[in-house]
């Protein structure tokens, strides 16, 4: 019995020396170079089921920042459940959709590359800047 549990423990104890096991504080600052207010709602369909998994939003020249915790095998990331996001300006609606295309056909919300990144301690920061051009196929919102 112990030579199965010491052989079990060698893998763990590995990982915890080189840090693979470390925690990370992921920080995704949302910036608004708009001059509207932005909602973002991330949303979450299963069987005909659509539930609400995320919500934040940004004011005009304002940044909103989500943060989380992971490792480096299984990291952080604020619209990770969702498989749409709704971004509306208050003028328009635009509706992402994550489909089963290739990553690089995604909104950039969902895209890491999207993001500009910088790390340090332990801490990584991606930065998304809403502009203009986030809305430019949106839809009229009729009150």
């Amino acid at each position: 019995m112990k030579k199965i549990f010491s052989f079990l423990l060698l893998p763990v104890a590995a990982l915890l020396v080189t840090g693979c096991l470390r925690e990370i504080t992921y920080n995704y600052v949302y910036r608004n170079d708009t001059n509207r207010t932005i909602e973002v709602t991330g949303y979450y369909e299963r069987n005909n089921a659509v539930e609400m998994d995320c919500y934040f939003s940004v004011a005009p020249k304002e940044t909103c920042t989500l943060s989380g915790t992971g490792f480096a095998n299984h990291f952080y990331f604020p619209f990770q459940g969702c498989n749409r996001i709704k971004l509306s300006d208050g003028e328009r609606t635009v509706l992402l959709m994550k489909t089963d295309k290739p990553s690089y056909e995604w909104h950039c919300l969902f895209r890491m590359d999207c993001y500009a990144k910088s790390s340090r301690n332990h801490t990584i920061w991606r930065t998304y800047t809403f502009t203009d051009r986030d809305f430019e196929d949106g839809v009229p919102i009729n009150d």
